[in-house]
Parts: structure tokens; C-alpha cells; sequence
């Protein structure tokens, strides 16, 4: 797949200019073309009914999730229902995609309107199953045979059926079984972007990163508008320190409806990281004028604002995002380095301090998963990535690589220790979420 990157540099434009009896005639022609298509709508709805229209933005709704634009497809779905609202088809899509979007209270809502509108019962069913399989809620002794009792007639439902049992399997750490179902998918739909996609987030998940990177390119060259993928990719590189590579894919996703404002963000970051600062505080400001409150937009501002020695202003952003994530290392310096030109040297040592140790204990949990390449079923390593991770990386992946090392193995002492330890602060800190972490252990002790 090709990804040109738009020049950041200002170009002379040129316009032909046009004589008024040019513009007349043309202005007369778009008339024409504008009358004559809303006319032929018009005619089509009379000749065929509301339904037609419904069909149609149906239609579009099919590509848009085909590519993986999920929130773009809800907008014709929901467009398509205000056209003929009694369709158990349009309903039973509306549920799908926001299963697919995680919103499983609105598809459960949809998928009970499409059944009041003559949905058959096993259908119904049928997505019942798809949204506790995609949550991972369904036990592991019956995750298997559910799966293959779908495959066994799955009429045209095979690749949502394997997406969501796909989903299933990566949510509780069962890596084997998801690649193996992915792979299936792969051959059965060659030319499918998705499984590649998640193929990556497997990999990307057992540590194996170059394999993890030809995933994700392999997806966007199947389908060059897969944000998701575009998205991961981009974060991807980096990590890895290839900042000018990653931005052509963030400005990939800069108009995408759901994740557009996070990556245009992202493509700040990138700009900043470059030596262009004038060009990403333009773009942040833009983001910031359409949602005042995007911490992640702030966050970037500030990052600017210390980078050009203006402290005042970045410090109420920077303990935002403190707060928000006190193992974010990056916002704690620059939180620091604000903090201490703002002549509050003691309250910017704890962030100087935490940084000094935070930073070697995830080089090293970097060097650990670079290192599953070649081990990957190294429990000691696993859990190791997991405990410096909770500690001084992101706590929801320290959580993950700790339940990743019982899905090697599930009775590995330390791993479980750890992992009841931090169940243990969580109820001291936060005492209503006591039964959550009850609830939390037992999932971790039951992963296969």
C-alpha cells in the first residue's frame, strides 16, 4: 500500500480565471446536474417506496463495515430506519455494528426490536451468543464448542461468527485458539483485511513485533481505508521510533469518524517530534476549538508550551493528565520540567524522582517482550513485563501480561500472586470495587 504524506510546507496556488459567460455556463450546469438527481431521487421513491431509499443506505452501510468504518455505518443505518422503520434487517445490522463498537447495551436494544419485527428466534439467538463470545464471558470449557457448533452452519455469518469468537479468545489470553481460528478465517476470506488486522494485535499481544507490523500492512493493503489498522500501525512505529513513518498513517485517519480527533492529535505528536512545532500547536488548536476538554489534545498543547518555555499555562493540562495516568512518564517530566521553571522545585521532584525510575524498569520490560520473539512461552519473562508494568508502565497492560503468563501457564505462583496483590490495593484504594476484583481474580485463576 502507498501512503502519501501531504507536504507541511506552504505551496503558491494558481487559478485559471474564468470569464463570466464561463461561470454562468457552468453554474447553469451544476443546476441541471443537481435538479436532474434530486428529480431522479424523487421519482425512484414514488416508483418504488421508502423501502428502495432504506435499500440503498443499507448498501452503503454494508461497505462502510466492510472497511471497518463502524460509526460511519451506524449514520446510514440509523439514516435508513427514518426511511422505513419496520426493517428486522436494518435493526439486526444496527445491533451487529454496535457489537462490533462495544456498545453492547444499544445492540442488545436493537437486536430486541429486530426480534419484535420477525426476526427468527434461532437468529436472535444466534447474536446473543456473538455478543457474550465477543465479551469473553462465556466459560472456556464451552468457548470451543459453542465456536464449532456456529461453524457447523454458519450460512453467511462465518466471518462474524470468527470475528467474534476471535475477540473472545484475545480477551482472555487464549492465543493459540485465537490464531487458529484466525488463520481459517484468513483462507476462507482471502481477501478480508480484518483477520490480518487481528493477527496483529495477536502478535502485537505474544511480543512478536516484526510479525505484528507485516500484519498490520498486510491489512491496509487489502483495504488501504482500514483505520483500525492504519491506527495501530501508526502507534506502532511509533514506539518503535520511526515517528516520520507513522505520520502518514495518523493523517490517514485524520477524517474518519470515530477515531479522527485522536489521530489528528497523534499527527501533532508526530509534527512535534519532527522539529514542526508551528504546524502541530495549528492542528491541536483546531482540535481543541471543536472539543475544549480532549485531555489528549491538551496534553499536546502543553508538550508545546513547555517545548517553547511557556510553563504557566502547561502546568494545569500536564496534572490533568498526571492525574488521569500517574505511570505516564513522558507527562510527568514534562509536568517536572514546568513545575521546577516555575520556581516549585519540591513539587516537581517527586515527578523528576519517579521518572528516574520509572524509565529503566520499562526499558527493560521493552527488552522482555522483544525477547518473546524467540521465547514465547516465557512465564518468568511474562510476568516480570507484568509486575514492572503495573508498577511503572500502563497499569492495563501490566494487568494483561500478567494474565498472558497464566495462559502459558495457569497455576504460575508469581504471576498470581501479583496479580491478587493488585486486587488487594485496589479494594484498600477503592473499596466499591471490592466485588470487581473478586470477580477479576476468579477470571484470572479460571484462563486456559
Amino acid at each position: 500500500m502507498s501512503v502519501q504524506m501531504g507536504t507541511l510546507r506552504s505551496k503558491k496556488r494558481y487559478r485559471a480565471a474564468a470569464t463570466p459567460n464561463v461561470k454562468s455556463r457552468q453554474q447553469r450546469t451544476r443546476f441541471w446536474l443537481v435538479g436532474g438527481g434530486m428529480l431522479a431521487v424523487a421519482v425512484m421513491v414514488l416508483l418504488f417506496g421508502n423501502r428502495w431509499v432504506a435499500s440503498l443506505a443499507n448498501q452503503q452501510a454494508r461497505y462502510e463495515l466492510s472497511a471497518q468504518h463502524r460509526d460511519d455505518a451506524v449514520k446510514w443505518l440509523r439514516w435508513s430506519l427514518k426511511w422505513y422503520s419496520r426493517s428486522p434487517e436494518t435493526e439486526l445490522m444496527l445491533s451487529r455494528t454496535y457489537r462490533k463498537l462495544g456498545k453492547f447495551a444499544d445492540s442488545h436494544e436493537h437486536l430486541e426490536r429486530a426480534r419484535a419485527l420477525g426476526l427468527p428466534d434461532e437468529r436472535c439467538e444466534r447474536e446473543l451468543i456473538l455478543m457474550q463470545a465477543q465479551r469473553g464471558v462465556i466459560p472456556a470449557n464451552e468457548m470451543d464448542t459453542q465456536l464449532a457448533l456456529l461453524l457447523s452452519d454458519p450460512g453467511e455469518d462465518a466471518a462474524e461468527i470468527s470475528e467474534a469468537f476471535a475477540n473472545g479468545y484475545l480477551v482472555n489470553q487464549r492465543y493459540t485458539e485465537a490464531m487458529r481460528l484466525l488463520d481459517a478465517w484468513h483462507l476462507d476470506y482471502p481477501d478480508d483485511a480484518q483477520p490480518h488486522y487481528m493477527r496483529g494485535i495477536t502478535w502485537h499481544y505474544l511480543g512478536s513485533l516484526d510479525a505484528a507490523e507485516k500484519e498490520y500492512r498486510r491489512a491496509l493493503e487489502l483495504q488501504p481505508t482500514h483505520y483500525p489498522a492504519a491506527m495501530a500501525l501508526g502507534n506502532f512505529l511509533i514506539r518503535r521510533r520511526r515517528v516520520e513513518e507513522a505520520l502518514p498513517y495518523f493523517e490517514m485517519c485524520a477524517g474518519a469518524t470515530n477515531e479522527g480527533a485522536l489521530a489528528r492529535v497523534r499527527a501533532a505528536h508526530c509534527l512535534r517530534l519532527l522539529g514542526m512545532p508551528d504546524e502541530a500547536r495549528r492542528r491541536i488548536e483546531e482540535v481543541l476549538a471543536e472539543d475544549p476538554d480532549m485531555l489528549a489534545a491538551g496534553i499536546e498543547l502543553a508538550q508545546l508550551d513547555v517545548d517553547a518555555g511557556k510553563y504557566g499555562r502547561a502546568i494545569s493540562w500536564l496534572q490533568r493528565g498526571a492525574a488521569e495516568d500517574p505511570r505516564d512518564t513522558e507527562v510527568r517530566y514534562a509536568l517536572a520540567t514546568a513545575l521546577a521553571a516555575s520556581g516549585q522545585p519540591e513539587k516537581a521532584r517527586q515527578h523528576f524522582d519517579f521518572v528516574a525510575e520509572a524509565r529503566p524498569a520499562v526499558s527493560r520490560a521493552r527488552e522482555l517482550i522483544i525477547s518473546l520473539n524467540d521465547d514465547p512461552d516465557n512465564t518468568a519473562a511474562r510476568t516480570e513485563i507484568g509486575r514492572l508494568l503495573l508498577e511503572y508502565g500502563s497499569e492495563r497492560e501490566g494487568v494483561f501480561w500478567l494474565r498472558s503468563a497464566l495462559s502459558v501457564d495457569p497455576s504460575y505462583e508469581p504471576a498470581l500472586e501479583t496479580l491478587n496483590n493488585y486486587d488487594k490495593q485496589l479494594a484498600e484504594q477503592h473499596p466499591a470495587t471490592d466485588k470487581a476484583a473478586d470477580r477479576h481474580r476468579l477470571r484470572t485463576q479460571s484462563v486456559e
